[in-house]
């Protein structure tokens, strides 16, 4: 027997969709709503009484508990390929890697599957709604397939395996809701009170003014309880609160609250296209605006000597005055003509130089040559007389400063 891809759909089959990331559903609302799987991971074995809730009645023979939801769930959801069998069942092909990778980090063993998968295929689910009429099984063999797998553990191969849908299941998948999410953050709860509240949040597309209130969500997936069983199912549910939160149900004092996007849909949930495209430029320009001095809308002066430094002060940028780049002192100049004369008959002038680069990004950042050029000179012009401490009441004409 081989499992091809998809198979061609007919009249009331399961609508196949390329490029989803489920090509089943993951789950649909009638067993969340119905209180078809107890709210706990260690289940007790149920004989058949029938359960009443608003949207219909269900009875199940068997142990039936979250961790068995779990499976299901992983079983559907990392179904990769699935064929329709001429009874009404469906086959799918699973990976049991990623199945144990799904259901608490692979914290399974072959072992505890195994028991999980036993216990499934012996459980007996009778259900009726005002659009349902079901009774069969969820599960009813797996088999390994002859498709393998490398398997990094010992560098050989693995098989994978093929589930049989029971009949019950398979129309459920068919005529019911369905409900499309990634099962591992509710795997990762810690209570099965909690993981039993979230699926029964997921099977609403809407939520009351101000959420639900947590005494009555309790009942809800709980049934009528007294007032210690109440307590111990809050404090329950408070272990789990950050992993709720992770999936975006909230306990808000005696409320609970679904705040943000949807966690699930009822639609495949396509794969996300890589987009390969530039960051826009005010997240490229981020780091450079948290730190200033990387950052700069004026050219930087060009001084390689190192003798430009900067003074901190001058006007900052975007002031009434900028700062206009200074021109390097020559060394061992002094007013005079010679060493230590201020002043005196025969005293050469000093000139002030400054690099030809540095006119043309003046000119840039004042706006015209000549103004840059006596912006360098004027701010040489000052660094040289508090280098060289003149007297302020000392004419320019007996220091010898000649205008660069």
């Amino acid at each position: 027997m081989t499992i091809t891809n998809i198979y061609r759909p007919r009249m009331g089959d399961i609508a196949m969709t390329n490029g989803s990331r489920g090509i089943l559903p993951t789950a649909t609302v009638s067993p969340a709503r119905l209180r078809m799987c107890q709210p706990t991971q260690r289940p007790t074995y149920r004989t058949g009484e029938w359960i009443v809730t608003p949207w219909g009645r269900c009875r199940v023979t068997g142990r039936f508990g979250q961790r068995h939801q779990d499976l299901l769930d992983a079983f559907l959801w990392n179904a990769e390929k699935t064929r329709q069998i001429e009874d009404g069942g469906i086959e799918i092909l699973v990976d049991p890697a990623k199945v144990r990778k799904t259901i608490s980090d692979a914290r399974h063993s072959l072992s505890g599957l195994q028991k999980l998968i036993r216990e499934l295929r012996e459980v007996t689910l009778e259900i009726e709604t005002p659009r349902l009429m079901i009774m069969g099984g969820l599960m009813d063999h797996m088999v390994k397939s002859p498709i393998t797998r490398p398997d990094p553990m010992n560098k050989g191969e693995r098989h994978l395996w093929r589930v049989r849908i029971g009949l019950a299941l398979a129309e459920l998948l068919r005529n019911d809701l369905p409900l499309y999410y990634d099962p591992t953050p509710i795997t990762r709860l810690q209570t099965g009170i909690s993981q039993a509240i979230v699926r029964h949040i997921l099977s609403h597309s809407s939520q009351p003014n101000g959420g639900w209130d947590l005494d009555n969500l309790i009942r809800s997936v709980c049934g009528e309880l007294d007032s210690t069983m109440i307590r111990h199912r809050r404090r329950e549910l408070r272990i789990d609160a950050a992993g709720m939160e992770a999936i975006g149900i909230f306990i808000d004092g005696e409320r609970i609250v679904r705040r943000g996007s949807k966690p699930c849909s009822t639609r495949p949930i396509k794969a996300e296209k890589t987009q390969n495209r530039a960051a826009p430029a005010r997240w490229r320009a981020a780091p450079a605006r948290q730190n200033p001095q990387t950052c700069s809308t004026r050219p930087r002066l060009q001084d390689p000597s190192g003798s430009l430094q900067l003074d901190d002060k001058h006007p900052a940028e975007g002031s009434a005055s900028p700062p206009s780049p200074s021109a390097p002192t020559p060394p061992g100049c002094s007013s005079g003509g010679e060493k230590g004369n201020r002043s005196g008959a025969g005293a050469e002038p000093c000139t002030i130089s400054f690099p030809a680069a540095n006119v043309d990004i003046a000119e840039h950042v004042h706006g015209d040559r000549w103004i840059g050029i006596a912006a360098i000179a004027f701010r040489g012009l000052v660094e040289f007389l508090e280098s060289s401490d003149p007297d302020p009441f000392e004419p320019f004409s007996r220091r010898g400063i000649v205008d660069a």
